[in-house]
C-alpha cells in the first residue's frame, strides 16, 4: 500500500499524524550494514537483514525494479504493524469511499500511524452510516519521496512473504496511477507474487515453491469465492430497493456469505478463519477487492508481455487510458487470462512446463462451491413481504 498524506489534505489533524509518524520512522533508521558488521545483532535478525540484500539485488536485476538506497536501513516499531488502515463504503455500495490528495492523487483508503486515532476516525463515519473497517498495514510505499526502510512490523515473515512484500512495494514506484487504488495495487499484487515465483524458480527451492504454490491455491479460492459474493452485493445494490428492504437482504446475503464458508471450510485453511469474527460488511468486500480485482488482468498482461520491460510499459501504456477505456481494457483482459484470478508462472528461460503448472494454481474447488444466490433471498424477500415489488411503499432510500 502507498502513504498517503501531504499539506493541503482535508484535515490538518490527519495531515499532523502522518507528518509525525513518518518523521519517527525516519529518525528510527539504522543502517543495515552497521547492523549486520554489529555482534550485538540477534542473530535471527542479521541473517534476515543478509538475505534481503540478496532479494533486492534480485528485485533490481531480474525484477527490473527500482531498488536505489531503499530498505537500505532498519526500523524497530514500538507497533505490531506500521499503519492501520480505515477503509469506508456506503451502506448500500460495494465501492469504497475515496479521499483525494495533491500528487497521490484519490484513494481508497485512508493511514493512520496510531491505532487509537484511525478507530476515532472510523466511529465517525460510522455515524456517517458508513460501512467502516480499520486493519493492521505491515508495510507502506512513500513512492520514492523517501527511502523506505525494513520494518519489525514484517522482517520476520517467512521467508516468500518477506520477499513478495519488498517486491509489492518497490512496484507502487514503477507504476503508481494516482486515484485508482484496484489498479495500483493489482499491479503490485501481480508484481509480487511474479516475482517470488521467478526468485524461488532462481534459487532452485522447488520444496519452498510446492509450498508457496499450495498457499496461493487457496488464496486464489478464497479470492473467487469472495469476489463472486461482492458481485452478488453490487447486483443487489443496482436495484433499486427502498433502503428498509434493502437492508433485509443485505443482512441475509451476508449471513449467507458466512454460513456457506463455513459449510466449505474444508476448502480452506485456517487463515481465513479470523475473516469472519468481526460483522460482514461492504467495507470488508472494498478493502479485499482493491487488490484481488485486476490480478488475472495484470497475469494476462505479463502473459502478452515479452518479459518485465514490455510488461511495465504496457502496464504504463494502461495507465495513459481514461478510466472507462482502462476499465474495459482491463475487462478484455480477465476475459482472455490463461491463467485465472491471479495464478502466476515462471518468466524467461525458468519457465519450465512443472513451474508454469505450479503458479497457475487449482482453482477447482471455488468452482465447486455451491450456496445459495440472490435470487434465493429475494425469493425469501417476498415470501416475507419485503419484495420489491410489494413494498416500495414502505419508504424512501
Amino acid at each position: 500500500m502507498v502513504l498517503l498524506g501531504c499539506v493541503g489534505c482535508d484535515s490538518l489533524r490527519f495531515y499532523g499524524q502522518v507528518g509525525h509518524g513518518q518523521v519517527a520512522v525516519l529518525r528510527a533508521r539504522q543502517p543495515v550494514a552497521a547492523l549486520i558488521a554489529d555482534d550485538h545483532t540477534a542473530p535471527d535478525l542479521r541473517a534476515r537483514l543478509a538475505r534481503s540484500r540478496e532479494i533486492l539485488e534480485f528485485a533490481e536485476q531480474v525484477l527490473l525494479l527500482e531498488v536505489g538506497a531503499r530498505y537500505s536501513s532498519y526500523v524497530e516499531l514500538p507497533r505490531p504493524y506500521a499503519l492501520w488502515n480505515v477503509v469506508a463504503a456506503p451502506e448500500f455500495s460495494v465501492d469504497a469511499k475515496t479521499w483525494c490528495y495533491p500528487f497521490a492523487g484519490c484513494s481508497g483508503y485512508r493511514g493512520y500511524f496510531e491505532e487509537s486515532q484511525a478507530h476515532r476516525y472510523a466511529r465517525r463515519l460510522g455515524t456517517e452510516g458508513y460501512d467502516v473497517w480499520v486493519g493492521g498495514v505491515a508495510a507502506y510505499s512513500t513512492l520514492g519521496w523517501f527511502d523506505d526502510p525494513l520494518m519489525s512490523s514484517f522482517i520476520g515473515l517467512p521467508l516468500p512473504e518477506f520477499a513478495g512484500l519488498l517486491f509489492h512495494e518497490l512496484a507502487h514506484s514503477r507504476v503508481y496511477l494516482p486515484g485508482d487504488t484496484e489498479f495500483n495495487e493489482a499491479f503490485a499484487t501481480f508484481v509480487q507474487r511474479q516475482g517470488v515465483v521467478d526468485w524461488l524458480s532462481e534459487t532452485a527451492d522447488a520444496a519452498l515453491l510446492e509450498d508457496v504454490a499450495r498457499r496461493w491455491r487457496v488464496e486464489d479460492r478464497f479470492a473467487r469465492y469472495m469476489l463472486g459474493w461482492q458481485a452478488q452485493l453490487r447486483e443487489l445494490y443496482g436495484r433499486n430497493y427502498p433502503a428498509f428492504a434493502a437492508r433485509t437482504l443485505k443482512a441475509a446475503l451476508l449471513a449467507e456469505v458466512v454460513r456457506c464458508y463455513e459449510a466449505h471450510r474444508e476448502l480452506f485453511d485456517d487463515r481465513y478463519e479470523g475473516f469472519f469474527t468481526a460483522p460482514l460488511d461492504n467495507a470488508r468486500f472494498a478493502a479485499f477487492a482493491a487488490y484481488r480485482q485486476w490480478v488475472p488482468s495484470m497475469a494476462q498482461l505479463f502473459a502478452m508481455s515479452g518479459g518485465w520491460s514490455e510488461f511495465y510499459a504496457r502496464a504504463g501504456a494502461l495507465a495513459e487510458l481514461d478510466p472507462r477505456a482502462r476499465r474495459a481494457e482491463l475487462e478484455a483482459l480477465a476475459r482472455t487470462s490463461q491463467v485465472r484470478a491471479g495464478g502466476v508462472r515462471a518468466s524467461g528461460e525458468r519457465a519450465s512446463r512443472d513451474q508454469h503448472e505450479t503458479g497457475r494454481g487449482n482453482y477447482q474447488g471455488a468452482d465447486q462451491i455451491q450456496c445459495q444466490t440472490l435470487a434465493h433471498h429475494r425469493r425469501n424477500a417476498k415470501s416475507t413481504g419485503t419484495e420489491h415489488d410489494e413494498v416500495r411503499r414502505g419508504g424512501d432510500r
